[in-house]
Order: C-alpha cells, then structure tokens, then sequence
C-alpha cells in the first residue's frame, strides 16, 4: 500500500468492521485514471456514467459512479432447511402481501380469490 492512501484503505476496513455499512459509492472524473486504477485496486467498480456533471475551464466534465460492496458473505443454509415448490405447482401469496400468483406454468396470472 502505497504511503499517502494509507487514509482510503483504512476507512475501508473501517467500514467492513461496522457492519453497518454496507456499501461506499463515489464520483471520479473519467480522465482521472490514476484516481480510477486506485479505487479498482481496492475494488470499486464502475456504475455508471454520468455526462456533463459539472462545468470546469469552459468545458464539461463527466464522472463515473463508482462503488464498493461491503456486505457480509453469505451463510448457506443446508438444502434441508429450504422449501422449493415443484414444478407444476401453484404459490400463493397470503392476502396481507397482495394478489395470488400462479407460478405454475411459463406465464404468471393473477389467480382469483
């Protein structure tokens, strides 16, 4: 790690420590490469583009939206502890989370009551 980035990749860790975060986003101008090779290095993405964000020396610049998934792994429940309908069969919703939909075929409908 490079001395003067020690700051980025310690708010990095901190935030995975918090569990509480679960995802950084940021802006970087599109001809700032080493900007944008830095947060790949630290695994940002790219997003998005977004054209004439702001107007610098009398011209516009765009940005890429860049982010960094912070979410805890997943734990994988055994395949016991699942409930898959079969195929052919139909899933109904109760009535507290909205209409009934049938799944049993290629075309959801909505089922009567």
């Amino acid at each position: 790690m490079l001395k003067r980035y020690w700051m980025l990749a310690y708010l990095i860790d901190w935030a995975r420590q918090t569990a509480t975060i679960r995802k950084i986003n940021l802006r970087v101008r599109v001809d700032n490469l080493p900007a944008i090779h830095l947060y790949e290095k630290y695994g940002f993405v790219q997003e998005g583009r977004l054209t004439r964000e702001f107007y610098l020396h009398g011209q516009f610049v765009d940005v890429f939206m860049m982010g960094l998934q912070l979410d805890p792994p997943l734990v994988h429940q055994s395949s016991k502890n699942l409930s898959v309908p079969r195929v052919g069969t139909s899933l109904r919703a109760n009535s507290a989370t909205g209409p009934d939909v049938d799944i049993s075929s290629n075309q959801p409908s909505i089922l009567p009551r």
